[in-house]
């Protein structure tokens, strides 16, 4: 209701580029998150990305609201389709796959029912990986794993 109107979706909101609207809505930023993103890519031996549940025909307006904020990640990956907790563990599957001399993965995340899970996910990965992962949980500022 933003600009009077309903929401055209009122399911599915995430696969809607309308809800990325910056002429709409204004993208805040997670200041906390921010600096830690400033740290991890002032390494340069980090390989910084960002995972998103967003659809990937959505990836220009997610681009979009990162460049707003100057954000500058190694890779965006945007939901290839399929629930987005399994995308995800997918995604940092290969990329652990990829790199398998990596020491650490450090997944920032705002949903709980996410994180959770993800804690429960990176103690099964960490058994068969050198990697360990950490799971921050960016609302509450506080490491769960």
């Amino acid at each position: 209701k933003e600009r009077g109107e309903n929401f055209p979706h009122p399911t599915g909101w995430w696969s809607k580029k309308e809800s990325l609207d910056t002429s709409i809505f204004y993208p805040t930023m997670n200041l906390w998150t921010y600096n830690k993103y400033l740290e991890a890519i002032s390494d340069e031996d980090n390989y910084v990305f960002i995972a998103t549940g967003r659809m990937d025909k959505l990836k220009q307006e997610v681009q979009a609201i990162l460049d707003f904020h100057d954000f500058r990640f190694h890779d965006v990956f945007c939901n290839w389709g399929g629930e987005t907790f399994k995308f995800k563990t997918r995604l940092f599957e290969q990329i652990l796959r990829k790199n398998p001399k990596a020491t650490d993965l450090i997944i920032y995340d705002d949903r709980h029912e996410h994180l959770v899970k993800f804690v429960e996910w990176a103690s099964e990965v960490e058994k068969t990986t050198h990697t360990k992962i950490s799971i921050i949980d960016v609302v509450n500022k506080i490491q769960m794993h």
